[in-house]
């Protein structure tokens, strides 16, 4: 994984190596001007409410939407995608989302981490180490890599194409580091803060339902085939 992920960066163009430490004013000396500015610009742009996300998964983590229906099958079916929900009748108010082919482990890997957003939800006084250590587990090391391969494989691709100075693309890099700074402080701390596994859950599940509906669909109507070819074999199926 992380030959393939060298050779990519190693390529002209390719965006600069993003660590998966915590972000502050200590390691920003030594960061890429771009991740500088994104977190600079973090409180502006991602500092608004996160919006819901209809709940995903159970404590098998076996999926499921309110009224008992097993969403894993479906996500298994062609085309792969995540569902659209109607998040009040708990009913799927749209057919699958279309994900291509190259594109399909990185919407598995996010079913993983919908189950994983709905545990940081709902965790309490009794659940609450239990949940910190899935976790850590889930992110290292699939979490991480995950993060790595949409920013130092997917997103160059796609600057061949069209521009990355996008809200979207903006705001998803800064919920990348959001997401690693919030693991962070959980993986210093034996005793994890509810409010922080709150958080952590609702921000998670935001992040996958907007590239799962804004993201991936734009990556895959910009990049050329050939080019989504080409990458393909780069995204391994990672089981958290």
């Amino acid at each position: 994984m992380a030959n393939r992920l060298n050779q990519m960066t190693s390529q002209p163009g390719a965006l600069p190596k993003i660590s998966s430490s915590s972000v502050d004013l200590k390691t920003l000396e030594n960061t890429p001007l771009v991740i500088k500015w994104l977190y600079g610009e973090f409180s502006r742009i991602v500092g608004s409410e996160v919006t819901d996300l209809t709940e995903y998964g159970s404590n098998n983590e076996n999926p499921q939407d309110p009224n008992g229906n097993d969403n894993n099958r479906q996500l298994q079916q062609e085309p792969q995608g995540l569902h659209e929900q109607d998040e009040t009748a708990g009913v799927s108010k749209s057919p699958p989302l279309y994900r291509h082919e190259a594109l399909r482990p990185l919407s598995r890997h996010h079913h993983h981490a919908l189950v994983l957003a709905q545990k940081l939800s709902q965790a309490n006084e009794q659940t609450k180490h239990t949940v910190r250590n899935d976790l850590l587990q889930f992110w290292s090391p699939a979490g991480q890599e995950h993060f790595r391969e949409e920013e130092e494989i997917l997103l160059p691709e796609f600057a061949k194409h069209a521009s990355v100075d996008q809200p979207d693309i903006i705001t998803m890099l800064l919920e990348h580091i959001q997401i690693r700074s919030f693991i962070a402080t959980l993986a210093d701390t034996e005793e994890p803060e509810l409010e922080k596994l709150h958080s952590l859950g609702a921000i998670l599940r935001d992040h996958v339902r907007r590239e799962e509906r804004v993201i991936f669909p734009l990556m895959q109507e910009t990049i050329s085939e050939a080019g989504l070819k080409r990458i393909a074999p780069f995204f391994e199926e990672l089981a958290p």
